[in-house]
């Protein structure tokens, strides 16, 4: 846990973020807000605020429970990985050979499920390993080489 509080927390991601990461997580709130009133399913939301500041307020609360679990998540994955902050290539190599249990130059579905299965207490779920794969697998062919890996 932190000792900042939660605007504290959000203020040093956001500052150190990815600023297309920002815009879209804004952009997201941003639809969501519009998509309060429904005409069709008789809904209407009256808010007395500027669209920039209720915002803030919403990008401020999505942020504070994705932040969070993101980087528990991270932070587990680098821990499995036996990755320190600030891993050299060389690191991310050994922890691909090491993900990679039998060998093959390929780190493949069960392999992410054996590393995710530590991060869930023994049960992955099979949309974790799914956006494992999608996120590293730039090629579509259902596994990660180490150039794919090294890219992520």
């Amino acid at each position: 846990m932190t000792k900042e509080t939660p605007n504290q927390a959000i203020s040093g991601f956001v500052s150190n973020a990815d600023p297309e990461l920002v815009a879209a997580m804004s952009g997201s709130v941003s639809a969501l807000l519009g998509g309060l009133s429904s005409p069709m399913s008789g809904t209407e939301v009256i808010v007395k605020s500027s669209l920039e500041k209720l915002s803030t307020l919403c990008f401020q609360l999505m942020m504070t429970g994705y932040m969070f679990r993101n980087a528990e998540y991270v932070l587990a994955l680098r821990g499995l990985m036996k990755l320190q902050k600030g891993a050299s290539l060389e690191d991310y190599k050994k922890a691909f050979d090491r993900l990679d249990k039998d060998g093959s130059g390929f780190i493949e579905a069960g392999e992410v499920e054996e590393l995710l299965k530590a991060v869930y207490d023994g049960v992955a779920p099979r949309f974790e390993i799914k956006a494992f794969l999608e996120f590293f697998d730039r090629n579509n062919d259902g596994r990660i080489s180490w150039k794919e890996f090294e890219a992520g």
